[in-house]
């Protein structure tokens, strides 16, 4: 477990401020972009064979897959970079940025999706009773607080740049080879086999568990606002998912913690499949997939805050919208929705998902090491608002258009795989400012294996 903690970015309770950055130690130097490509073109597999790393041959596909994903950059030296804990972003040109090399999608601005005019948005406005606008904080992106990392770089990106996180041989080897790097289940609730693959791939599929929703409607992508917690155990997310099953394929979206990939604290990710989670999908922008277009929300990154049990409560509103064919990530902070890129067709080969999605799904999800952590805040929906997890404003969308409405969810089916350790409560079409919410989460514990 990592817990080097390189910014000072944490507060035990929401909305208190940002302090600064601790000083670098004498002995550290930061790795430019530059210089961290130089020294990847020279690691070899025996300084990482006692790693994990499966062998000579998985660690080259490892070395090969980072050089061709920055291979579009045309002058590393250029390249401003930033570091939070043992992670480097890089501020990459829009149009060098992996994606838009790698899928072929041409030089100039012209060429990339134009977003819709702007996010769909819920109809309904009256407060629900006993709780108000005050009782929770959106977050804001950890990009525009204004703060600098340990060597005294601004945490942000410029303008005409986006912020790519760090692909290193380190963060690779990790896993033993490069599918494991990029794998995320199915579950058996969509047809997959869930529980069960733990007994055919063994600790990678790691019997995945599931507390969520399910809402089987044509759409055109969906919301939540998602409350923000940082809960212990080896694998917990909060997402919501927009799915068609033959072939499955997926547009996913919301905060996870995951021990392999990161330190301990819940970050900002989103995930695609095109078949099934077999050949191909990745987080963020770990493979050529997601075009990024906004310089202001860093996949990956950290938060600055997060709820506290009994106490404040922070998170962060995200809506997945077709538009065109391309699937556009919206975030909203307290300025509103921004547009921050897209999933292109072209990634889904032109797939039935990129006409509509057939139904969407929210939630959590945990996979245990030596036994499942917690899911959510690690309470029951029964403790209610400050201390269990919820999504609120939920809703799809039922239109290909700029801008609409949406509809507030049925929530009409659950999806509970172990429900002592696990649960989500749903309350539809409430008639408040909340919309559709649910609370979920729980404990889980050894006796979940």
């Amino acid at each position: 477990m990592r817990h080097s903690i390189a910014l000072a970015l944490y507060s035990a309770v929401a909305g208190v401020g940002v302090s600064a950055a601790p000083a670098a130690k004498a002995t550290d130097k930061p790795v430019s972009f530059a210089q961290f490509l130089g020294s990847t073109s020279k690691t070899s597999f025996e300084s990482f064979s006692a790693a994990g790393v499966r062998d000579s041959g998985a660690f080259k596909q490892m070395t090969d897959h980072i050089q061709s994903m920055y291979s579009g950059v045309k002058d590393p030296s250029k390249v401003t970079s930033f570091k939070i804990d043992d992670t480097y972003g890089d501020c990459i040109p829009v149009q060098e940025q992996p994606s838009v090399h790698l899928l072929g999608l041409g030089a100039g601005a012209a060429k990339l999706a134009t977003p819709p005019s702007g996010a769909a948005i819920a109809t309904s406005t009256s407060a629900p009773k006993g709780l108000s606008a005050a009782t929770k904080v959106d977050i804001p992106s950890i990009l525009s607080l204004g703060v600098k990392d340990v060597y005294g770089n601004s945490i942000s990106c410029p303008p005409g740049t986006v912020p790519v996180q760090r692909l290193t041989p380190e963060s690779l080897a990790r896993y033993g080879n490069l599918t494991d790097f990029f794998y995320k289940p199915r579950a058996e609730a969509d047809g997959g086999t869930g529980d069960k693959e733990i007994k055919t791939l063994g600790k990678r599929a790691g019997a995945h568990s599931y507390a969520r929703a399910i809402d089987t409607v044509l759409n055109f992508g969906g919301n939540a606002w998602m409350n923000l917690w940082s809960p212990s155990g080896y694998f917990s997310i909060s997402q919501h998912w927009y799915v068609v099953n033959v072939p499955h394929q997926t547009v996913e979206g919301g905060w996870a913690v995951n021990h392999q990939k990161w330190d301990g604290r819940a970050r900002l990710f989103i995930y695609w499949t095109a078949d099934d989670y077999q050949h191909t999908g990745c987080w963020n922008l770990d493979c050529a997939g997601f075009v990024q277009t906004s310089n202001k929300w860093y996949l990956g990154g950290p938060f600055d805050r997060y709820s506290v049990y009994a106490g404040g409560q922070v998170g962060f509103e995200l809506q997945w919208k077709l538009y065109k064919g391309n699937w556009w990530l919206f975030l909203k902070a307290n300025n509103g929705y921004e547009s921050v890129g897209y999933y292109p067709a072209k990634i889904y080969g032109n797939g039935p998902i990129t006409k509509h999605a057939d139904y969407a799904k929210w939630g959590g999800e945990t996979a245990p090491d030596s036994s499942y952590g917690q899911m959510g805040s690690g309470h029951f929906p029964a403790e209610g608002f400050g201390k269990a997890a919820y999504q609120n404003n939920i809703f799809t969308i039922p239109r290909d258009e700029s801008g609409g409405y949406g509809v507030q969810a049925a929530l009409s089916s659950l999806h509970i795989t172990k429900p002592s350790c696990y649960t989500i409560a749903t309350t539809p079409r409430s008639g408040s400012s909340w919309g559709s919410y649910f609370y979920f989460g729980g404990p889980g514990g050894k006796t979940c294996a």
